[in-house]
């Protein structure tokens, strides 16, 4: 599925120009726009996989996380083999079905990973997007939140792509939050401008960075897709300078200690000039991040396929 068969009728032009990092956007869709990407079936397919760790999957539960020991064990990778020290993890389904029956909220973190056509299109998003994409899958059954109001520090696509769920969404309580740095505070919402949204099978949901939101299942299987972008921003442009800065022997200086620093001050703004004569910083930036994520999520291709008659 490509990433202009999310946005339809939208268009990406539109969606990049005007919504995405701007504003809150939501689109209904038909019941069946998603159901392609990820089954119920896929799930159970996944969650079969004996390599997956506490990192890929997790539990939530009221806000809490559960401990994996709850849904997990370790058993012998060679059976056979008497004292035996490997060990492979496996998922205990039935406990996992048990606490999603008692509320509980399972997450599958980079599903992107585990998926060839979440995979598939999570590629396509960061090429045309230019950002890096990581794809999650939450799932529900219950009336619980699996977790409190809280907000992202990177831009959010949703895909319902099975049931309902419900969503409280209030606006950002600090412009553009970091992760690091001064933190929006939970305790300065208001209901003023909240948004109370449900969010139904087929529907598309945009949510920049710092909004509060709060999401509870409505009774029913529920199995939506969250796809993270981290877009660049004014500390990774800082990064990077500092990067090429480090190439200036005058940079590379101690920093006097007396009066001299004056002198330093000014030096530093000449090794700015300079670089600023050889070319936008801000667009060569942007280029290398650009190329990186490109190489980075590389186009599907046939290489390894093998011709002639198959089995």
């Amino acid at each position: 599925m490509q990433f202009s068969e999310i946005l339809s009728p939208l268009s990406l032009g539109n969606f990049t120009s005007s919504i995405f990092g701007n504003r809150i956007f939501h689109l209904p869709g038909a019941s069946d726009k998603f159901t392609s990407l990820i089954s119920w079936e896929d799930i159970d397919s996944i969650l079969s996989n004996s390599l997956l760790t506490s990192q890929r999957i997790k539990i939530y539960q009221k806000g809490a996380l559960v401990p994996w020991s709850r849904y997990a064990m370790e058993v012998p990778r060679y059976p056979d083999v008497k004292n035996s020290s490997s060990f492979k993890t496996r998922l205990d389904l039935n406990s996992i079905k048990r606490l999603m029956d008692d509320g509980a909220s399972l997450v599958i973190n980079q599903i992107d990973e585990l998926s060839d056509t979440v995979g598939e299109l999570a590629t396509g998003i960061a090429r045309e997007i230019g950002e890096e994409v990581y794809v999650n899958a939450y799932l529900s059954r219950g009336t619980d939140p699996g977790f409190n109001m809280h907000w992202d520090d990177h831009e959010v696509i949703v895909l319902q792509v099975s049931g309902h769920k419900h969503w409280t969404i209030h606006p950002p309580t600090l412009k553009n939050p970091l992760r690091f740095g001064p933190q929006p505070m939970q305790s300065d919402l208001t209901d003023e401008n909240k948004i109370d949204l449900l969010l139904s099978q087929g529907d598309f949901l945009h949510l920049p960075r710092g909004w509060w939101h709060l999401v509870t299942p409505i009774n029913e299987p529920s199995l939506h897709l969250t796809i993270g972008l981290t877009r660049r921003n004014g500390v990774h442009f800082i990064h990077w300078l500092a990067d090429r800065l480090g190439e200036e022997e005058e940079i590379r200086r101690n920093i006097p200690l007396d009066d001299e620093s004056k002198k330093y001050t000014q030096i530093l703004k000449e090794v700015l000039s300079r670089q600023e004569e050889n070319g936008d910083l801000v667009a060569e930036f942007l280029h290398e991040h650009r190329k990186r994520i490109l190489s980075t999520y590389r186009e599907n291709s046939d290489a390894w396929r093998v011709s002639g008659n198959s089995e």
